[in-house]
């Protein structure tokens, strides 16, 4: 990995803790700046959701979480593309 590979790689995951901490405090304001327009969430039974609609999910959401987060969270950068 070069150098600057290494700061891409950092930098996005630091941006995935931000959304984990966003979706934690419930705030679709600062969600909506990362996502799409045409994002579309996939639950895992199928159902789809548009970005509004996730984003609305999240705020309504009943109860609070006290924490979110990923695991084995991997970046690969290929030039001027992250996966």
């Amino acid at each position: 990995m070069t150098p600057d590979n290494k700061e891409a790689v950092e930098i996005i995951l630091s941006i995935g803790h931000q959304i984990y901490d966003g979706i934690r405090r419930k705030d679709a304001g600062f969600l909506r700046q990362f996502l799409a327009d045409d994002f579309v969430q996939r639950g895992a039974d199928g159902t789809e959701a548009t970005k509004d609609q996730f984003l609305s999910a999240i705020s309504d959401m009943p109860f609070e979480l006290g924490s979110i987060s990923g695991e084995h969270e991997r970046v690969s950068v290929f030039g001027e593309v992250a996966i």
